[in-house]
């Protein structure tokens, strides 16, 4: 386990936490999360996708998605899962933010491509600019026996 981690193997999450700016329309912003959730059609590292959002949407689609992945260190395919959620916090923390989008990578290297692919850059320079501020964070969950 030390060694996978020290080698940047083993599951990786991006946590991006976003409040956009006001003048961002319901119909834009609902381009805006379509187009990062068809990031995982096309980015091969990026295997889960969720978000969250304590703010009303513009339509009630839950944003269920599925595309299928080959992980060949597996000999199997797996269903990577795209889907939305709500806030259901009761300590209202949320410090603004207003949408959580979280997605797995199988290591550190996956991240790296990810961000370095050419489909990933083009979306992020039409997202980010929506953004009033922003919060990014990687992480390699540990399990706590």
């Amino acid at each position: 386990m030390a060694a996978e981690a020290a080698s940047g193997g083993g599951v990786v999450k991006h946590i991006l936490l976003a409040k956009f700016k006001d003048e961002v329309t319901p119909e834009r912003l609902d381009q805006l999360i379509r187009g990062y959730a068809a990031l995982v059609n096309v980015v091969p590292s990026m295997k889960v996708f969720h978000w969250y959002t304590h703010t009303r949407m513009p339509r009630a689609s839950p944003y269920w998605l599925t595309a299928t992945i080959a992980l060949p260190s597996l000999s199997m395919l797996l269903c990577t899962v795209l889907c939305r959620g709500t806030d259901v916090s009761i300590e209202n923390m949320h410090q603004g933010f207003t949408h959580v989008f979280e997605t797995t990578f199988e290591s550190t290297e996956g991240i790296k491509e990810y961000i370095e692919h050419p489909e990933h850059v083009k979306f992020a320079n039409e997202f980010l600019p929506a953004l009033e501020k922003t919060l990014i964070i990687d992480y390699k969950p540990t399990a706590v026996n």
